[in-house]
């Protein structure tokens, strides 16, 4: 099945949806859950060289940036803020998009509604319309198939998201929203073969950035193709199987997808969400053998619920957020998993190394 013009029905659902107070609660709580990783993110090396970037780079602009001492563009501001958002990879996590909504759908909103002076109000709705917008096209994109191939669905689909938010915070119409997701179907990119790196976070700043350049190039007339999405040059057939019509279909017909189970999902530790179940596990077995000492595990996860655990034997902080040795590691001899966990340093220690 072949949906026509994929971008004017995300366009239409996004700016005509209405949400009630549950979604926007949620909402507001993803919002202070993402500032908070990004204040948190502010003192890691990899931030203070986006900093570096920033500061010589920032063009004038009435938009806060955090750790810049002046205000900036909308793009920048989303740009720096989205990098931080993801740095810590403690940001929140979506199962429908396989993918981290918040930090590049919340930067973006910042930007732009601190630059037209919107509402709360506003903010949470286009949120909520950003992150149903995530939902469908993750799903005619078909997910775990582009996942498993290697794309990091946190830019590559959060894109789509926060073009679609910032259309709705910006008042624009169906044609040019249209136009706008265009934009993101070309802006769209992010390898996960660089999990581990200061690229990660920066295929966040990226979408972030691409967004908000994306709703305000469509808002003074740029145009892109009906069919960015859909056709047979689009992004769905780039980067994915094809489309799947039917679950695109579906997922328009749903709305408030924070609110469905599992739709939104907060970190417990700083770390990749892969490894969360094997660090709860591990944590209960430290408690239960408290003492004993820990002389091998073995750990069992669902199929592909080690995609995004590319390290075995991690020699940085970065590369060991994305090792689940690492991780049970720590939790079994430390009992914790915590921020000083992530250095480059505790890497290192000689017990943790053993047990890996």
């Amino acid at each position: 099945m072949t949906v026509d013009q994929a971008a004017t029905r995300l366009a239409e659902r996004a700016l005509s949806t209405t949400y009630g107070d549950p979604a926007r609660h949620l909402a507001v709580r993803a919002t202070i859950d993402t500032v908070g990783v990004m204040v948190g993110g502010l003192p890691q090396p990899d931030a203070e060289i986006v900093m570096s970037y920033a500061r010589a780079a920032a063009p004038a602009g009435r938009v806060t940036a955090l750790g810049l001492d002046a205000t900036t563009s909308p793009a920048m501001a989303a740009f720096v803020n989205g990098a931080l958002a993801h740095v810590l990879d403690y940001d929140d996590v979506s199962h429908a998009m396989k993918g981290h909504p918040s930090a590049v759908l919340v930067p973006a909103l910042l930007a732009l509604g601190e630059h037209t002076d919107a509402s709360g109000r506003q903010l949470l709705d286009a949120y909520l319309a950003g992150f149903d917008t995530a939902v469908a096209v993750a799903a005619g994109l078909g997910v775990a198939e582009h996942y498993r191939r290697g794309w990091h669905a946190t830019s590559t689909i959060g894109v789509f998201a926060a073009a679609a938010a910032g259309s709705r915070l910006l008042g624009l119409d169906v044609v040019r929203t249209a136009h706008a997701l265009g934009m993101a179907a070309s802006f769209a990119g992010g390898s996960r073969q660089n999990f581990g790196s200061t690229t990660k976070s920066l295929h966040v700043a990226r979408a972030a950035e691409s967004a908000v350049l994306a709703v305000q190039l469509a808002a003074t007339g740029g145009t892109a193709n009906h069919a960015a999405i859909e056709g047979p040059m689009g992004f769905f057939a780039l980067l994915g199987p094809g489309m799947d019509g039917a679950a695109f279909e579906e997922a328009l017909g749903r709305s408030a997808g924070v609110l469905e189970p599992g739709g939104l999902n907060v970190k417990k530790y700083p770390c990749c969400y892969n490894t969360h179940r094997a660090a709860d596990a591990a944590l209960a077995t430290f408690e239960q053998h408290r003492g004993e000492g820990v002389g091998s595990a073995r750990v069992r996860v669902e199929p592909t619920g080690s995609a995004a655990l590319i390290y075995h034997a991690p020699q940085t902080g970065l590369q060991g957020k994305f090792c689940g040795e690492y991780v049970v590691a720590t939790a079994l001899l430390l009992g914790r998993v915590g921020l000083d966990d992530f250095t480059d340093e505790a890497v290192h220690r000689p017990a943790i190394r053993d047990l890996l």
